[in-house]
């Protein structure tokens, strides 16, 4: 038996604490993508190329939700551990109320500095402003191709509850395939997924917003990375069982790909792709193989880098990675504007202050030349966005999660217990 295979322990599945850490420098990427830029003009193209692909983390980490809601909420058939209210309960409790919290943050860029991202242009009529709080605020932003966010990075989590509602019915119908299926069911998807970007190119839509915001966000555009994700989880959940009763696994794919072999292919794919392949194809499908390959790795074998990608920090470091990602555009925010304030006080010698129309006028003109951050001002802005997301998520999600679940998982089994109490109403045993 190999000493790689992550499938020594015949009692319990094994711990994918690695694809955790993963998660972690997934979102460093999507940090440097959406604020580095300003560093990276002279550097090499294959450099630059890695820090501007950061779209590559946030298709990751919809492969990573399938993988992982996969592997914690299916038993190994491939089905629902559990009913679908309790599931999306336990999803809702977890995202949710942190949506909400980094959206009061930045709420008040809706009245003051730069209003909404939209296709509708920054200085928005107020009903499309109304229309972008109730949207974000119901978690309905991604479904709009104008796209109009508040929270920028919260459109993500607008589609990822629309997964959450797709993810049982989904399992529950491949869970009868055969590996052989099963791959098959990833090629269909990784195909339906690459039919948008194609027609996206050929017709030249990328001058239109509203093709453009189909291709970045739309939840049934996206759809297919996260069910690629499911049914990866759904052929590591197979070999596993093929473990349990030979001794040893299929291990498709990654039988003699090692965790160092899949980081080299991503790798080359980030730092050389985007010199020769359109970006629609990069942002939607083309690198799902290579994320796939990473992914699966990852959890096949126990190596050097997967025992560093999951040891206690980083393991951490990724359980608040949904913060980091949420909330580093919230920090940054202020932050840029804190020093932006710093700066023109200096030079005004404070007495700007007293004058909030001169004030407003000279954060345009640090707007108009581009300001960006020092590099010392980046770095603790980073440092802050990590040290206050793994406290945020231990401190404040994780116990808020857990008082919340409890408190409407009784709700619910309150109202189950009275209905079939009164007798009118008789539930299904698996509701």
């Amino acid at each position: 038996m190999p000493t790689d295979n992550s499938f020594n322990r015949p009692s319990s599945r094994p711990h994918l604490s690695a694809l955790s850490g993963l998660r972690f420098f997934l979102a460093l990427q999507l940090v440097f993508f959406h604020f580095a830029h300003p560093y990276v003009k002279n550097l090499p193209d294959w450099l630059r190329n890695i820090v501007t692909t950061g779209y590559f983390s946030t298709s990751t980490f919809f492969l990573l939700s399938g993988f992982i809601l996969g592997y914690v909420y299916l038993n190994n058939e491939g089905l629902l551990k559990t009913s679908f209210r309790k599931f999306f309960i336990s999803r809702i409790v977890k995202i949710y109320p942190l949506h909400i919290f980094c959206f009061l943050l930045v709420l008040p860029s809706l009245f003051w500095g730069r209003g909404i991202e939209s296709g509708y242009g920054v200085e928005a009529a107020v009903l499309v402003k109304c229309i972008a709080f109730f949207s974000q605020l119901l978690l309905l932003d991604a479904w709009n191709p104008c796209f109009m966010a508040i929270n920028v990075p919260a459109w993500s989590v607008s589609a990822l509850v629309f997964f959450y509602c797709v993810f049982p019915t989904f399992a529950r119908y491949i869970h009868t395939f055969k590996t052989s299926q099963l791959w098959l069911t990833v090629m269909i998807l990784w195909g339906s997924y690459l039919i948008y970007p194609c027609l996206y190119i050929y017709f030249d839509l990328g001058r239109d917003y509203f093709y453009s915001g189909l291709l970045h966000r739309h939840p049934l555009i996206r759809l297919p990375e996260f069910l690629i994700g499911v049914t990866l989880c759904k052929i590591f959940l197979e070999d596993y069982k093929t473990f349990l009763v030979s001794g040893s696994g299929l291990r498709p794919l990654t039988g003699k790909i090692t965790p160092l072999l899949a980081f080299v292919l991503v790798f080359l794919a980030l730092a050389y792709l985007p010199d020769y392949v359109p970006y629609a194809l990069l942002h939607n499908g083309l690198f799902t193989p290579v994320q796939a390959i990473l992914i699966l790795t990852l959890a096949f074998h126990s190596g050097r880098i997967p025992r560093l990608l999951g040891n206690k920090l980083f393991t951490r470091l990724g359980n608040a990675t949904l913060v980091i990602f949420l909330s580093h555009g919230v920090i940054f925010s202020w932050w840029a504007k804190t020093e932006q304030l710093l700066i023109i006080l200096s030079r005004n010698d404070l007495t700007i202050l007293g004058d909030l129309q001169n004030l407003k006028k000279e954060f345009a003109l640090f707007r108009e030349n581009q300001f960006a951050l020092s590099i010392p001002s980046f770095i603790a802005c980073l440092l802050l966005v990590v040290i206050t997301s793994v406290l945020l998520q231990e401190r404040v999600v994780n116990p808020l999660s857990q008082k919340l679940n409890r408190m409407l998982e009784g709700i619910s089994s309150g109202k189950e217990a009275k209905t079939h109490k009164s007798g009118s109403v008789q539930l299904p045993a698996n509701a």
